[in-house]
Parts: C-alpha cells; structure tokens; sequence
C-alpha cells in the first residue's frame, strides 16, 4: 500500500519522476522563502509593519508546507501552495493602512497586523464557503474579465515600480521621483541577478527566478554588501506571530473593511481557479469539462488561506510554478508531499536567508520579473472599446499613482458599468456589477 495512496502507478508515473518533480518545483517557487517574510515585516519596503522577520521566515515554510501537504494528500494532484504574490503586497500596502485607519492608530503597531490578519482569515473563510456551496463561478462573474486583467497587470506594475526601487534604479526624495545612479553598486547587483533569471526563463530553466537570486547574493557578497556568518541554524520561534489574529475587530469594523475581504476572497478565487485550470490543462487531469476533485483543490486553498493567517501570513494560494514540476512528470500528490517537505527542511536555512532577504536588491530581481509576467494579461483587455479601456485604466493608473492596490480596485469596479452604460453597452453589464459599485460608492462617501 504506501506510495499507491498516490494513485502513482494509475497515472503511469514512477515514485522517483515525482519526486523529481517535487525537487523541481521547490527550486522555482523556493523564492518565496525570501520575499515573504521581508515584504510582511516591512523590511523589503523600507517600514517597519511591526511583525518579526526571523518569526515570519519558520512560519512562511511551515503555511507553505502545511497547504502543499495538504494539497498532496486530500486533493491529490502536483499542486504547491505558498503566500501569493500580489495578495502579499495587497496586504502590507493597503489593508494594514486600513486596519490601521479603522483602529485610529498607525502600521507597526501590533494590534493593526492582528486586526489584518483576522481579515485574511475571513477572506478564506468566506472562501472556504462559497466552495462548499459551489457559489464561486458566481463571484467570479461579478468582476467582468477586464476587471481581472486590469488587477492583474495593475499589480505587475506596481511589483516592478517596487523592485526597481529596491534596486536603487528608482529614488524618491520627498515628493520628488528621479533616477538613481546607473553605475552604483546595487544596479550592478540587480542587474547581474535580473539578467540571470530573464536567461533561464528564456531556456525554460525551472529554476530561473532562485538561480537569479543566488546570483545575486554572490556579487552583493563579493562586493561585501552582505555578510554571510551562519548557514543552518534552528527554526525561529514563531509564537510571536501565531494565533495572533483579531476576529472581533474585524465584525466590529466591518463597515471598513468588508471591501479588503470582498477584494482578498476574490484574488485568491481567481488565482486559484486561473493555476487549476491552466497547469490542469498541461498535465492532462482535465477530462473534456470534468475536472476530477476539483472541489478539493478549492477546499484545500481556502484551509490553507485560513491557517496562513493564523500563522502570521497573507493569503496562501496555489502558484503556477506547479506547472515545472507538471512539464518535469509530476502527475501525482507525491509531487506537492515532496514538496512540502522540503518547505521545511528550507526553515533550517533561516541565517542564510536573512542575510539575502536584508539587501533588497537581491531579491529585485524576483519582484520585477513576477511583475513582468503579470504584465502579460493586458492583451486580454480590449483597448479600442472604451467601455473597457477606461475602467481597466483607471484601476492600473489607480494602483500606481496613488500607490495603493486598494484605490485602484475601487476606482476600476466603481466605474465598470458606469462607463458602460454611458457607451451604450448596459447589456453588457450585470445586475450585481451595479450593486457592488453602488457599494463601493457608498463606502467611498460615507467610510473613507
């Protein structure tokens, strides 16, 4: 028995071609391991969120693992889940500057990273519901494909603006915005790491966006601008991030934040079903419509969003990186357990990854090519129908020039069916478009 729970032999795979497999999509999404944490403290974008680094390393290995395993075991296919990015800035950028508005106080204090923690546990909740009821194709609807696109490519540019400023390419002093030096030090790290990773992509090297990292670290510790004294060491403790989340404070503000929960449940329903789809489609486990255990994958999702958070995190969602181990022959559970496990042999890394994580130029390299790739959906965006093009725009516009992914998504869902209904395309609108931007208008005038 065993290894069958699998089903490995049924899907004519071998135990070593998963685990293989597993070890492949591990290097392509391991990362993660260093953006997480450095993004949720605060660290990568040069404030302090008030949430501890070395806490938040153990426990990103630890969601990661726990929602891959999970994923392995109950739904059964080569998934990996870890904190999404785009969700990740989602909720250092915009809602802990509105938890922190709705508490009167301000990001860093401990009771605004609770109260935005208890609001990504309920995104996953209401999640975790719509999934059990089956409603989530008719939240899906309610944001017209524009719309998604739109987030999409709004985040992208609003990662790349962020990892080009890590990098020293971008310097802002006061409200003034210019270039920084060309010829400095962290250009030449960045550089040196981004071009790495742009020619492994271009070769379908699995690994492109760790080897580009790595790259990276080295020049950066060549140039003596890390310092690297331990390699392994013991896990942090993570008890000053676990458990942590404020549930009461989100029903008592919900008149505030019910529009991050509606904008986080969406995210990750859409994540979700866009990767489960897509590498579904690779590896064959669709059959003509059917999609077997596909319920599962959602009910696995939305657990894991919710132990995320309880474990000190944003979002937890399935990455599209599962399609290197699915193009490598991971066809089975046995891929993400392997997976899994190696998220936590990585938490003995924790010394090594600090230094890495603390000089943001070397993780630029990751954040502008994931921004580059979410760049891809703007083809999907019909820019000569202006019903669609000046919604999608004021929602990327929104996200960049006001620096927050929250405004964007409100500027661009409050205007969708306005706008097409003064183009004389209300037919092209639905009813629950309309109510969810009178919402939005109502909490607009009366909440912000």
């Amino acid at each position: 028995m065993g290894i069958d729970i699998f089903g490995v032999k049924a899907n004519q795979s071998t135990s070593a071609r998963e685990i293989g497999a597993g070890l492949i999509t591990f290097s392509t999404m391991a990362y993660i391991i260093c953006v997480q944490p450095a993004l949720m403290s605060g660290k990568l974008l040069g404030i302090d969120t008030g949430m501890p680094f070395d806490a938040l390393l153990t426990t990103t290995c630890v969601a990661s693992a726990f929602g891959t395993i999970l994923m392995g075991l109950w739904a059964r296919y080569p998934f990996a889940l870890a904190p999404g990015m785009g969700e990740n800035f989602y909720a250092v950028l915009s809602l802990f500057p509105i938890c922190a508005a709705a508490l009167g106080g301000s990001v860093g204090d401990a009771a605004v990273w609770q109260l935005g923690l208890g609001v990504l546990f309920a995104s996953g909740l209401i999640f975790l519901l719509l999934s059990i009821c089956r409603l989530r194709e008719l939240f899906i609807t309610i944001v017209a494909p524009p719309m998604k696109a739109a987030i999409s490519v709004g985040i992208g540019f609003f990662v790349i603006f962020l990892g080009l400023r890590g990098a020293g390419f971008i310097e802002i002093s006061g409200d003034t915005l210019s270039m920084g030096a060309l010829t400095s030090p962290e250009m030449g790290v960045f550089l040196a790491g981004f071009l790495v990773t742009i020619f492994c992509a271009s070769r379908r090297i699995p690994m492109g966006v760790l080897a580009g990292i790595v790259t990276a670290a080295i020049l950066a510790l060549i140039l003596g601008k890390i310092n690297i004294d331990q390699v392994c060491s013991a896990p942090a403790s993570p008890m000053p991030i676990v458990g942590k989340i404020d549930l009461p404070g989100v029903w008592h503000h919900i008149a505030r934040l019910w529009p991050s929960i509606f904008i986080l449940v969406f995210m990750d329903l859409f994540d979700t079903f866009g990767t489960a789809i897509a590498v579904g489609r690779q590896g064959g486990f669709m059959r003509g419509d059917q999609y077997p255990r596909i319920e599962r994958v959602f009910l696995v999702d939305a657990t894991a969003t919710m132990a995320g958070s309880l474990l000190g995190h944003s979002t937890v969602t399935c990455f599209v990186e599962s399609s290197a181990g699915v193009a490598a022959g991971g066809r089975t559970g046995l891929t993400s357990v392997t997976v899994g496990f190696l998220f936590l042999l990585a938490s003995f890394f924790s010394p090594l990854v600090s230094a890495l994580a603390g000089y943001a130029p070397v993780v630029a390299p990751a954040l502008v090519y994931t921004g580059i790739l979410m760049l891809r959906d703007i083809a999907v965006i019909d820019w000569s129908d202006l019903s669609d093009a000046v919604p999608a725009f004021a929602l990327i516009m929104g996200m960049v020039f006001t620096q927050s992914i929250a405004n964007g998504i409100l500027a661009g869902l409050i205007l969708y069916p306005v706008v097409k209904f003064l183009c004389g395309k209300k037919e092209q609108t639905q009813c629950g478009q309309w109510i969810l931007s009178l919402a939005l208008i109502a909490y607009v005038i009366f909440v912000l």
